[in-house]
């Protein structure tokens, strides 16, 4: 074998161990329901304080049901299909793992019923994206 034969095949290999390195998988309807299934419980319960709720007492049991599911959201933005990609981003902004104090916009109240309703259509269009999608 050649000097330069043996460097393309060094490269190659380096190439590929480089590019190994991350097993998330490509976004896709089986890899999203898989994430779904895997939080299985947890999301049904957030789901069912979503349509069980009443107004008054039932804003702080859906946060604290999709809150519950911090760590999920951002594995699950990166597995979403395009469809559901930005309601899974709006999702995770509001309730994932790496939300923080810091990150509320104080924009006021206008702002924060903006907000609170854009997290809930998000979670009305999971939901149903979900029961097309992943229930059998």
């Amino acid at each position: 074998m050649t000097s330069t034969a043996l460097f393309a095949a060094a490269v190659a290999v380096t190439g590929l161990t480089a590019c190994g390195g991350d097993d998330t998988p490509e976004p896709s309807v089986e890899a999203f329901c898989q994430v779904i299934d895997e939080n299985r419980t947890s999301f049904n319960a957030a789901m069912d304080e979503v349509t069980s709720s009443d107004f008054s007492s039932g804003l702080s049991g859906i946060s604290d049901a999709f809150s519950d599911l911090g760590d999920m959201w951002p594995e699950l933005e990166k597995v979403s299909p395009d469809e559901i990609r930005d309601d899974v981003a709006t999702l995770d902004d509001a309730f994932g793992s790496g939300k923080d104090a810091e990150d509320d916009d104080d924009g006021g109240f206008l702002s924060g019923l903006s907000d609170a309703f854009d997290t809930g259509t998000a979670a009305v269009n999971l939901d149903n994206y979900v029961i097309q999608n992943c229930d059998s």
